[in-house]
Parts: C-alpha cells; sequence; structure tokens
C-alpha cells in the first residue's frame, strides 16, 4: 500500500475526516492523528468491517 493509498482510506473515515479538517483551527503548534484512528480505519477496510468500527482513539 503507497502512502497516498493509505491516506486515502484514513480520509474515507468521516470521524477522521473531521477530526483533520479542524485541527488547523485549533491554533496549536503540533495536533496529530493517533495511531489507532489511522490503523483502525485501514485495517476495517481490509476486514471488510464499517470504517469507524471498534475504534476508540
Amino acid at each position: 500500500m503507497t502512502g497516498e493509498e493509505f491516506l486515502t482510506l484514513v480520509r474515507r473515515n468521516p470521524v477522521n475526516a473531521a477530526i483533520l479538517a479542524r485541527l488547523p483551527d485549533l491554533g496549536v503548534p503540533q495536533a496529530h492523528l493517533t495511531a489507532g484512528a489511522l490503523f483502525g480505519t485501514v485495517w476495517n477496510v481490509q476486514g471488510g468491517q464499517p470504517l469507524d468500527a471498534n475504534i476508540a482513539d
């Protein structure tokens, strides 16, 4: 999987997309979407689960 494919999958999750859209508005020097939200989304896609299934991050 390429980096672009990974980012496309991550952004398909509406929760991730909303967080990524709002991060710049926080005005903090650094903000990150955590690994669980990223990995969990890709894992769900690979396993045929809903994009946001079982993600607690």
